[in-house]
C-alpha cells in the first residue's frame, strides 16, 4: 500500500508540474485513466470545496455565516473556519497566506464574515443607535432588562476605554480602537 501511495504522490507532483508549464506531458490518455478511476489531482482543492458547501449549507440553515466554533460538532468544518479567518487576517496584515483571490470572492459571496468580533461590535453600535433614536441619548441603564446585552456591551466599552487610559490598551483584553472611541462619542458616548 505504501508503494502505490508513494507513486500516486508522484504522479500528481507530475501533474501540478505540468499544469504550471514546467514539464510537458507525453502521455495524455494516463491523465484520463487516472482520473476515470477518481484520481482528485488537487485534493487541497477538492477538501476546501467540501468545506465550502457546508458553509452554505450552514448558511442556507441559520441564516448566518457565524458557526459557533467551540460548539460545533463538525469539529473539521469549525476548524476550517477557523483557518480561513486566519489566512484572511495573514492576508490582511501582509504575512504568508493560501487564500486566492477566487476563493474571497466566493466566501464573499455567501456574505462571509471575516472578523466575528468586528461583526458583532457593528452590531451593538447599531442597538446603542437605536436606542439613541428611541430615547434621545446613549446613557444605558447598567441593568436594562429590555436589551441585556447592549447594557452588558455598553459597560465593556467604558471597561475598555478605561483600560485605555490606566495603559493597559494593548492588552488583548482591550479591543477599543481610537476609530471606535470616535465613532461612540460621535453620538453622544459618555466614557
Amino acid at each position: 500500500m505504501d508503494q502505490l501511495c508513494t507513486w500516486l504522490a508522484k504522479q500528481k507532483q507530475y501533474y501540478q508540474q505540468y499544469c504550471e508549464g514546467k514539464t510537458s506531458c507525453q502521455k495524455p490518455h494516463r491523465i484520463a485513466k487516472l482520473e476515470s478511476l477518481g484520481v482528485t489531482w488537487a485534493v487541497r482543492n477538492a477538501k476546501w470545496d467540501i468545506q465550502y458547501k457546508k458553509l452554505v449549507d450552514f448558511r442556507n440553515t441559520y441564516g448566518t455565516t457565524i458557526v459557533p466554533t467551540k460548539s460545533f460538532p463538525d469539529r473539521n468544518f469549525s476548524h476550517w473556519i477557523i483557518a480561513q479567518r486566519a489566512e484572511y487576517k495573514a492576508m490582511k496584515e501582509g504575512r504568508d497566506h493560501n487564500l486566492d483571490q477566487d476563493r474571497i470572492d466566493r466566501m464573499n459571496a455567501v456574505g462571509f464574515v471575516w472578523n466575528v468580533f468586528d461583526q458583532k461590535w457593528r452590531e451593538m453600535y447599531e442597538e446603542l443607535q437605536k436606542f439613541r433614536k428611541e430615547f434621545g441619548h446613549v446613557d444605558v441603564p447598567e441593568k436594562y432588562p429590555a436589551n441585556q446585552p447592549l447594557a452588558k456591551w455598553v459597560g465593556r466599552q467604558r471597561l475598555e476605554y478605561k483600560m485605555i487610559l490606566e495603559g493597559e490598551g494593548m492588552s488583548k483584553k482591550c479591543r477599543l480602537s481610537q476609530s471606535r472611541i470616535k465613532e461612540l462619542q460621535d453620538i453622544g458616548f459618555l466614557f
